[in-house]
């Protein structure tokens, strides 16, 4: 048997509330571990006793009596049935109380909206990194691209929504980290293999919007700073390092379908720092730009309670527009950087 989930129980708790649904012992249990969703039935049942308690309408006035018309003679006798036989609507508690509970669940805010006031992630990740140059000229010197693979280690994210359980409209605005580095990286050079680190983080800001139908569909623009570099010590002549920082702007979207949640997210980053390639120490280039592109989509599935697994592809790439060499050292108008691989985290929200 499957463990229940808070979205299993989140579906129920207006009619646990009101007695129409008994909770087995699966849910019982749940309850008595999920501060979330005791929250949540404890209001349903609060909203249950203002509807009870509400005055009961009058009775309506006693209908006057009838005169009935005695059949003329040769008519046949025409026979009405009794009041209690004719047809009355139907009442509607269920849709009445439904009504009636939207109010109150908006001045106390609903259990969906404060369920990611703290979210953490943490888990690893590998990835490739190929660095090519284009429009390459004649130059004294060399220049080396890079094709590094089993770049791994830890990943670590949190989010952060201190307004998630407001009516505020902007409730849905949070910050958000996220840190990866490497472990046990070697660059493979001519004599011996020399270390390296690869380092990425980002920092921001980012806006959820409700969820959208049935099938919780939201968006998530965001604005953040983002830093990377990859260095190798001792440095390899001709093989620049990557010590980049700008800002980013992107796009997040989530579709939730029962115990599945599907994400992906885009976004393009301004680098206002280029080192080494551009206006490093030493410069291989005396000026330039760097821009990137960023993607990445996965799935997510809830093994129970606040806790899922999460499993998503990635992908970045920064573009270099380089500026001439004038003393002829290097030769080169452009340069691709790109990172292509994966992650797996866990996932708790509180």
């Amino acid at each position: 048997m499957m463990a229940v989930t808070c979205a299993d129980v989140l579906d129920v708790v207006d009619a646990l509330a009101s007695g129409d649904f008994e909770a087995g012992a699966e849910v019982r249990r749940h309850l008595e571990t999920c501060a979330r969703c005791a929250a949540a039935l404890a209001t349903a049942r609060r909203i249950e006793v203002m509807i009870a308690a509400r005055p009961a309408p009058p009775a309506p006035a006693p209908a006057p009596p009838r005169v009935v018309e005695a059949p003329r003679r040769g008519e046949p006798e025409v026979r009405r049935p009794p009041p209690s036989a004719r047809f009355e609507p139907e009442p509607e508690p269920v849709r009445e109380r439904e009504r009636e509970r939207e109010p109150a669940r908006e001045a106390g805010g609903s259990p969906e909206t404060a369920s990611r006031v703290l979210a953490v992630e943490a888990g690893g990740f590998l990835v490739r990194r190929t660095l090519e140059y284009g429009g390459v000229g004649p130059m004294s010197g060399s220049l080396h691209g890079l094709d590094a693979r089993g770049i791994a280690g830890p990943w670590l994210g949190a989010e952060l929504s201190p307004l998630a359980g407001s009516r505020s409209a902007l409730r849905g605005l949070g910050l958000y980290g996220r840190w990866r580095t490497s472990i046990g990286f070697t660059v493979e050079a001519p004599g011996a293999a020399r270390d390296a680190r690869y380092t990425s983080f980002e920092a921001g800001a980012a806006w959820r919007t409700p969820p959208l139908g049935a099938a919780r569909f939201a968006l998530a623009p965001s604005v953040a700073w983002r830093g990377l570099s990859l260095t190798v010590a001792p440095s390899i002549p001709g093989l620049p390092d990557a010590r980049l920082s700008g800002v980013r702007a992107g796009l997040g979207v989530e579709l939730r379908l029962g115990r599945v949640a599907i994400s992906g997210r885009a976004g393009w980053v301004r680098w206002l720092e280029a080192r080494e390639l551009v206006k490093g120490t030493p410069a291989f280039f005396p000026g330039g730009s760097a821009e990137a592109l960023d993607a990445e989509a996965g799935v997510g599935v809830a093994l129970g309670g606040r806790f899922s697994l999460r499993l998503i592809g990635e992908y970045e790439r920064t573009r270099y527009a380089l500026d001439p060499d004038s003393t002829g050292t290097y030769a080169a108008k452009r340069a691709d950087d790109r990172y292509v691989g994966g992650r797996a985290v866990g996932r708790v929200e509180l």
